[in-house]
């Protein structure tokens, strides 16, 4: 662990810069006080995003830091660095709100995600800072969630600690130090990365809207989505919030997108990125077992699960990879109502590996079943290096049908010759026999 944070770059000497709080712009200022520098908050999500080893290189950064603290008093690299820590903060409360930077336009977009309120244009480092915030607490809550599993207690107990330190220490400027090891720590264990993977599933509705009503503005296809996206928005200003269960016209978009009516289903399976399905398949796996009615959710026989898999609109691999490989929700309810209740040849017990497993195949062999619509839920996939045994057993169904089909196509191609050429024989042979009658 030491070694991993003594590697690190470290921030640059504080700038002699002024910054304003309601705006992005750093003012370079002729004072050398220590105070006017950049806030607490902004220099220790540049620390997050040094953490987070995939976001930058850091070798590469590392240099970056040399240029400025050599250059410091120039505008323009003042000016430069501002950007830069735009984009880092951009990649880091991407990271944190579980989507990917280009999911969202905008920074702007990704904090309303995260805090649930519309800001001006004038993004403030507070909010920013609120953002992070919500998405460590929320990441605390899975800790603590899945530490009522005893056989997981022992592994996340440490991430439960550290997260708490980490947000208690982010107004506290003596512990900067202290909480840039925390927070390396705390991305690098390999109980966040098994963790993270579950959060996936839990990611907030607002950024589903927000996907669906930018594809839908590019897209011409997508007028019905744009109108559906448009109800769930005017629905959350009121008693839809997140942590709630999904309101009547939800329910109607769900069971829309169950059985693909009135979608564009070809276009959906290749252009959507699974986010809102993923919140569907969250509230059937939550809710759709309940035999009681209740008011706003999804009550959803699970006889309909070989249905739902094998649907188009499911044949996105992104979904397949939050269902079947990153669902804490949909592991957990597989382990409270085994899959044998809804799939007697199931055997595997309360094992959630094994039921993963079990739901995989099942749709694998499904899909062979089908011979269709297997290349839709590979194609599209966003990061095969998340689930590769997923990847590496579509790939080769894939080609095996693309092998099948070519035999297929060249047999009846060559059928049809030999047939268009016996009857045009036969066609010569009586126009023959007529002649010599």
């Amino acid at each position: 662990m030491a070694a991993n944070s003594s590697a690190l770059p470290r921030l640059p000497a504080p700038l002699e810069t002024k910054y304003d709080a309601d705006s992005l712009d750093l003012k370079p200022t002729s004072s050398r006080n220590p105070q006017n520098q950049l806030p607490f908050s902004t220099r220790l999500l540049t620390v997050l995003c040094c953490s987070v080893s995939k976001l930058h290189n850091r070798h590469v950064l590392q240099k970056r830091w040399t240029s400025f603290r050599a250059r410091r008093r120039s505008r323009a690299i003042d000016q430069y660095l501002c950007k830069e820590y735009t984009a880092s903060l951009s990649n880091l409360t991407a990271v944190l709100l579980g989507t990917n930077s280009s999911n969202c336009h905008s920074l702007l977009h990704l904090v309303e995600a995260a805090s649930g309120k519309n800001h001006d244009d004038t993004l403030t480092c507070a909010a920013l800072e609120d953002a992070v915030r919500s998405r460590m607490e929320r990441l605390l809550q899975i800790f603590l969630d899945l530490s009522l599993d005893s056989s997981f207690l022992e592994d996340i107990s440490q991430q439960v600690v550290l997260a708490h330190r980490i947000i208690d220490n982010l107004h506290d400027r003596d512990a900067l130090e202290t909480t840039s090891d925390l927070v390396d720590q705390f991305f690098n264990d390999d109980v966040f990365h098994r963790v993270y993977r579950q959060e996936l599933m839990c990611l907030p509705l607002d950024i589903a809207v927000i996907n669906m009503k930018r594809l839908a503005s590019q897209d011409p296809y997508f007028p019905t989505l744009l109108d559906r996206a448009f109800i769930l928005e005017e629905k959350q200003k009121g008693a839809l919030r997140r942590t709630q269960r999904f309101t009547k016209s939800s329910k109607e978009l769900s069971l829309a997108l169950i059985s693909g009516d009135s979608l564009p289903r070809k276009k959906w399976a290749s252009v959507m990125d699974g986010t809102l399905l993923a919140v569907v398949v969250f509230d059937m796996a939550k809710y759709g077992r309940s035999n009681e009615h209740r008011e706003g959710t999804i009550d959803i026989d699970f006889t309909m699960w070989e249905h739902f898999l094998a649907s188009q609109v499911l044949n996105h691999a992104s979904t397949f990879v939050l269902v079947l490989c990153g669902a804490k929700e949909f592991a957990s309810t597989l382990v409270t109502s085994p899959l044998s209740s809804f799939c007697p040849d199931y055997k595997g017990g309360n094992d959630t590996q094994a039921a993963r497993q079990f739901v995989l195949d099942r749709f694998l062999s499904m899909a062979e079943e089908k011979q269709k619509t297997v290349h839709s839920f590979v194609g599209e996939l966003h990061d095969p290096s998340l689930v590769p045994f997923l990847w590496n057993i579509s790939l080769d169904i894939v080609r095996r049908k693309k092998d099948e089909n070519t035999v297929s196509r060249f047999r009846r191609s060559r059928r049809i010759q030999v047939e268009t050429a016996n009857k045009s024989d036969r066609k010569s042979l009586k126009a023959d026999r007529q002649k010599a009658e």
